[in-house]
């Protein structure tokens, strides 16, 4: 019996569009040829890293499957009598967009004008109460295998921030997916910071540096490409928003590339540079259907969906390209990227 192959993963943030991942993870966790030995992830994407190495250290490939739908379950229940939801003819449309909801529209008009800090006096954050009653520092913190980092923004210095190890604390949770517009700055040892999806969506150097393997894939759940030219507000601003979040990504994965390629002609003689077989997890077909707004739908059965999708995009990927892990890159670098 071969060992299994080992792979790292990156995970975007982008609210309940997370469960995506959740989707993917479960069907790699689920395949015994694969070891996951890291995680490196943003806002939901940090989210379902730390679920996912909580779940391992309680129980192995299993105890991460049934944690991360345990991590879910909550994110739908914390937010269960939210009023925002789908317009009564959107659902019956089968829409899963809040373009439309009143309240929807009175948060976008309210954060134009007035910041989370005059907003919301008293600094409610559901997601404090998400991370306190689900989290388990005692087990994140536990020796293992699988290594995990999550990205946050520096408020003051603008750099991006890595937490890991023992620094995996409730408030690196909280400052990992602090969106500026809705939640004060997360403070943690003195400095604040903000959602890591402006500076690492996600940072893939530390999975670099600190694991044991060559190949890492990217859960890709922000649309790096779109077919249609948006050609109305709400679409300009998806848009705008979208191109922002995977910058950082396009302009790591090409540093790395060109990197790569000059070691491959000769030009750089390092034996220390890691050369690195890239891979790409996504469903631009599902994601073209959705705007930005049903982020923040958490309605299960929209949750659902999002796993499913992820659970067969994970699946045709490992039918795919099994076999390229340890060999080759499978993502189109050139075309997607360059």
């Amino acid at each position: 019996m071969h060992k299994p192959k080992k792979i790292a993963i990156g995970l975007q943030g982008g609210g309940s569009h997370g469960a995506f991942s959740w989707g993917v993870l479960d069907a790699l966790l689920a395949d015994d040829r694969i070891d996951i030995v890291g995680l490196s992830g943003t806002s939901a994407g940090g989210m379902n890293a730390a679920a996912t190495l909580q779940g391992f250290n309680k129980g192995g490939r299993e105890g991460a499957r049934a944690e991360l739908r345990r991590f879910w379950e909550m994110v739908h229940k914390t937010t269960a009598e939210s009023a925002m939801r789908p317009t009564p003819f959107k659902s019956m449309m089968g829409s899963h967009s809040l373009r439309g909801s009143p309240v929807y529209a009175w948060m976008n008009m309210m954060r134009d004008f007035y910041s989370p800090y005059e907003l919301n006096p008293l600094d409610i954050n559901p997601l404090k109460t998400l991370v306190h009653d689900f989290f388990d520092l005692d087990i994140l913190h536990k020796r293992s295998k699988m290594k995990v980092f999550l990205c946050a923004t520096q408020v003051r210095t603008g750099k991006l921030h890595i937490f890991k190890g023992k620094e995996l604390t409730e408030s690196a949770l909280l400052a990992s997916a602090c969106l500026p517009s809705l939640f004060r700055a997360v403070e943690v040892d003195g400095e604040f910071y903000w959602d890591g999806g402006y500076v690492g969506n996600p940072a893939i150097y530390p999975l670099i540096y600190n694991c044991p393997t060559r190949d890492i894939a990217i859960i890709q759940i922000t649309q790096a490409h779109r077919e249609l030219i948006p050609n109305t507000a709400d679409a300009i601003a998806d848009r705008h928003q979208e191109i922002t979040y995977n910058a950082c990504l396009m302009h790591e994965i090409r540093a790395i590339y060109f990197i790569s390629k000059m070691v491959e002609k000769g030009i750089v003689n390092d034996k220390s540079i890691k050369i690195l077989n890239l891979h790409v997890i996504r469903d631009r077909e599902f994601f073209e259907e959705l705007d930005l707004s049903t982020a923040m739908n958490t309605d299960w059965n929209f949750l659902l969906q999002l796993f499913e999708a992820g659970k067969r995009s994970g699946e045709k990927w490992l039918e795919d390209h099994y076999d390229d892990i340890g060999v080759r890159s499978s993502a189109q670098i050139e075309e997607d990227f360059i």
